[in-house]
């Protein structure tokens, strides 16, 4: 799964949710827009954005099965695992710009 964030369309959302084997931020447009179109979904950090695991949930109401959350509870442990979870529970996610 992956968050999507559009500068240009100022939009988040939530891609491929059922995939929790993999977890990043995919930005379309301007880095500078980056921190103002995700809102509460997640705070900047350099090539990171910490995103909130409560956001991710909201963002993937309607489109997960009943065992989702078992699946994203399992990626969120591996993730705290490896420190890639802070003190408040975001989850670190790099960067990627589409070609």
């Amino acid at each position: 799964m992956f968050v999507r964030v559009d500068t240009a369309a100022e939009t988040t959302t939530l891609e491929e949710p059922g995939d929790c084997t993999r977890f990043h931020v995919e930005l379309i447009g301007s880095d500078d827009a980056l921190a103002a179109t995700l809102g509460d979904v997640g705070r900047v950090d350099g090539k990171h954005v910490w995103v909130s695991p409560g956001a991710v949930r909201r963002l993937a109401v309607g489109q997960v099965n009943d065992n989702w959350e078992s699946d994203f509870a399992g990626m969120v442990g591996y993730a705290t695992s490896k420190g890639w979870v802070d003190d408040a529970g975001a989850i670190r996610a790099h960067i990627e710009h589409p070609v």
